[in-house]
């Protein structure tokens, strides 16, 4: 909305109306442990850095801030967004 309103504020939505919109989703088994990481982010994260980043991001202590500056500093082609959960 820019200089008309609030730009901070989420206009849209997964799926949004679109009909072509789709959830990447892997099996949970339910079996959740303490120190397991659970990360929901958009592809502008993971169509940035690796699986293989993210982990070693990951085991070195990366947030999800980190996450995201990672994926802006290899080139950052769409918005990016992670929240990161750590079950403890």
């Amino acid at each position: 909305m820019g200089e008309t309103g609030h730009s901070n504020v989420i206009t849209n939505c997964i799926g949004g109306g679109s009909k072509t919109s789709y959830i990447d989703m892997v099996n949970c088994t339910g079996h959740v442990e303490s120190g397991d990481f659970y990360l929901l982010c958009s592809d502008g994260l993971t169509d940035m850095i690796t699986d293989e980043e993210l982990e070693t991001l990951l085991n070195d202590g990366a947030n999800a801030a980190h996450l995201c500056q990672a994926a802006i500093d290899a080139g950052g082609f769409d918005n990016v967004s992670a929240c990161l959960i750590k079950i403890v």
